[in-house]
């Protein structure tokens, strides 16, 4: 058994999420910077130090979405993971500002359909 893969994997894990985490912050940090009293509230009320790795792979996957490939499919999924959100938690706020992101892709999406038929 090669135990240094073992210990590897759960680093190279609390590291993506240290890096995901930071990543949030920055986009927070740079929205106040921005935006000060019209910065998003749900991107500014996101405690960082809250988000979980299943945090972590919802934006993974849904920050590569673009008006072009978006789906139901994205939809249907995130309405999932919103529904496990504790919505006392301050992880609703980070579930809130992916909500609109993804629902604004949507909707461009949509209109993008209407203009071309």
């Amino acid at each position: 058994m090669d135990t240094k893969n073992n210990f590897e994997q759960p680093l190279s894990q609390e590291k993506a999420l240290e890096n995901f985490k930071q990543e949030i912050k920055d986009l927070r940090d740079k929205e106040i910077e921005e935006k000060d009293e019209k910065a998003n509230f749900d991107l500014v009320n996101i405690q960082t130090e809250e988000l979980t790795k299943e945090d972590m792979d919802i934006w993974k996957r849904y920050k590569e979405l673009t008006v072009e490939n978006i789906s139901q499919k994205d939809i249907n999924d995130f309405n999932k993971y919103r529904n496990s959100i504790d919505k006392k938690s301050s992880r609703s706020y980070f579930c809130m500002f992916l909500a609109n992101e993804l629902f604004s892709l949507w909707l461009m999406k949509d209109t993008k359909g209407n203009k071309e038929e």
